[in-house]
């Protein structure tokens, strides 16, 4: 039986004459698989950190694509952005809260002491 068309010999030296056809001989070609081997790994694992992150963010009850969001509205609306307040309004808040029954004389004395930096007993 005679085969009709190129045979196996005729394809490798067609792709030895065609650079753009070459095959992946040589330390470039090897070096070309090797950083395209890495790549692909690199879509992968993040690809399954997100799918996984986005996973565990819906199992506690949170919508992922809106949790940066959420956490900036509530940061901004908290007074952890705000200026700190002053030494004088802080006392004037210890005293009120003294006055209103709300903490005793000894807890008073303690905040005062953290608040001016000093020692309780002086």
């Amino acid at each position: 039986m005679e085969r009709s068309g190129p045979t196996e010999e005729d394809m490798m030296n067609a792709l030895d004459a065609n650079p753009v056809l070459a095959g992946p001989a040589g330390p470039f070609g090897v070096f070309f698989v090797v950083v395209l081997v890495l790549v692909l790994t690199g879509f992968v694992v993040v690809i399954v950190g997100i799918i996984r992150n986005s996973r565990r963010i819906r199992q506690s009850g949170h919508d992922p694509l809106t949790l940066q969001s959420d956490l900036a509205v509530r940061a901004l609306n908290s007074d952890l952005l705000s200026p700190r307040r002053s030494t004088e309004e802080r006392l004037a808040e210890l005293q009120r809260l003294h006055r209103d029954g709300t903490i005793t004389a000894e807890e008073l004395a303690a905040a005062r002491a953290r608040i001016l930096g000093g020692d309780p007993g002086r």
